[in-house]
């Protein structure tokens, strides 16, 4: 932990100034461990492997499992390694980037929050060194990620909830959100949560899983978590559930390059003879969203759907959301300007 964090470090409990205790040890300049207090209510948050724990202390007692042993399956090479999501995490970055409203600006602090296995924290952090780059996630496998961080000096990792995040208020110009908030309790409360962090003409970035209605092209994925898993998939042990996962992508993987591979042709075919199905967006961002594919070897396209699969099925809530639901939280946060595509992204700047 870099003493710079402590600037932007709120009590997820009162939102109190956190002060670090004197009994911390450093190494190369980071803060290793030790103790943070809120000066308001008291309460106390170690610093764990270079890593603030800003979780409530009912969560530090019997922490969520979460996506815990997804991101260190993947640390220990049991999923994909060059990608994430069968995706470059730069190209991933970049593309969230240019959702902003504004170029990024030396010093301005910047949250990913729900940041996983942390691929696209650190790719921006290389990519933009003006800026502070913060990674926020729920999961112990933060400090997986932190290890590599001392060496990156724009580089930050705060262990905490997205629903109850541990900073201050319009601390950050820029945050940006990918497939994390459909899987709290509340996507509502964990949206109004993470963009009340955004300053006053700040911009915010998410992504959030369609409703089947409005992007069909998700129905087959949902119908892994619904119908083959029943929903219950959480409550299966990691180890167990990983087997299952690599089970069925063996049976369904020729299955699923043969309907990608006519999806690519009935797409050519769509814009040579103007044969429309769906909208030219539409139907432009459902194949942009599979063509990940066509780059991978048949190991890696293995790797990265057990990967999109363990992750449909392991979390407890996934919900999925209309356009326009979501274009109005934005609404009520103060974003005048709000976009979407079709295949779940939202992009806005506050404006006041």
């Amino acid at each position: 932990m870099k003493k710079t964090l402590l600037s932007i470090l709120a009590c997820p409990c009162c939102q109190g100034q956190i002060e670090l205790k004197a009994r911390e040890t450093t190494e190369n300049g980071e803060i290793i461990s030790g103790t943070l207090q809120c000066l308001n209510c008291g309460a106390e948050f170690p610093i764990v492997e270079g890593v603030p724990c800003m979780l409530t202390g009912e969560q530090q007692i019997k922490p969520s499992e979460g996506f815990t042993e997804q991101w260190k399956y993947r640390f220990s090479g049991r999923f994909e390694t060059n990608s994430l999501y069968g995706l470059n995490p730069t190209h991933r970055i970049e593309d969230v980037i240019a959702k902003f409203a504004d170029p990024i600006q030396a010093d301005e602090w910047i949250l990913d929050a729900g940041c996983g296995s942390a691929e696209m924290t650190f790719a921006a952090a290389k990519s933009y060194p003006q800026a502070q780059i913060v990674g926020l996630e729920l999961s112990e496998a933060v400090r997986l990620a932190a290890k590599e961080a001392s060496s990156i000096p724009n580089l930050h990792f705060v262990q905490g909830d997205v629903t109850n995040p541990p900073f201050k208020q319009s601390t950050f110009s820029k945050v940006y959100s990918m497939g994390v908030l459909h899987h709290t309790s509340n996507t509502k409360a964990a949206f109004d949560a993470v963009s009340a962090l955004v300053s006053e003409y700040g911009n915010l970035v998410i992504w959030l899983y369609p409703d089947p209605i409005e992007c069909p092209a998700n129905i087959p994925y949902y119908g892994i978590r619904d119908i083959v898993f029943m929903g219950m998939g959480h409550k299966l042990s990691p180890e167990l559930r990983l087997w299952f996962v690599q089970f069925y992508t063996g049976i369904f993987l020729p299955f699923i390059i043969i309907a990608q591979s006519f999806g690519k042709e009935f797409y050519h075919f769509c814009q040579q003879y103007n044969f429309l199905v769906f909208d030219k967006q539409s139907l432009s961002e459902i194949y942009e969203a599979t063509a990940f594919l066509d780059n991978l070897t048949l190991p890696e396209k293995f790797n990265a759907l057990a990967f999109w699969i363990f992750d449909d099925v392991t979390p407890e809530f996934q919900f999925r959301h209309k356009k326009q639901e979501v274009i109005n939280w934005f609404k009520a946060n103060r974003f005048e300007e709000a976009h979407a595509d079709t295949i779940g992204t939202y992009w806005g700047k506050r404006w006041h």
